[in-house]
């Protein structure tokens, strides 16, 4: 990802897996999510110093993380 008007700039590439295993019985369901399953430590989102500087802020994502689902059909 470029940060510059001049694309001179850049963050380093990154690789993201996410997961979902989903239990469907009787009009329910139960799901878990995976995000960033193999726990890497990336920045999706970056900015140069408003005031000019050379520094290049770089905003982190989220490490590993788990979500529980339920649902119900009725």
């Amino acid at each position: 990802m470029y940060l510059d008007d001049g694309n001179m700039n850049t963050i380093e590439d990154y690789t993201v897996v996410d997961a979902r295993l989903s239990y469907k019985r009787e009009g329910m369901t139960f799901s878990l999510y995976v995000f960033n399953l193999i726990n890497n430590a990336y920045s999706p989102t970056a900015y140069q110093d408003p005031a000019g500087s050379d520094v290049i802020f770089l905003v982190p994502a989220a490490l590993r993380t788990a979500m529980l689902g339920f649902q119900l059909d009725w």
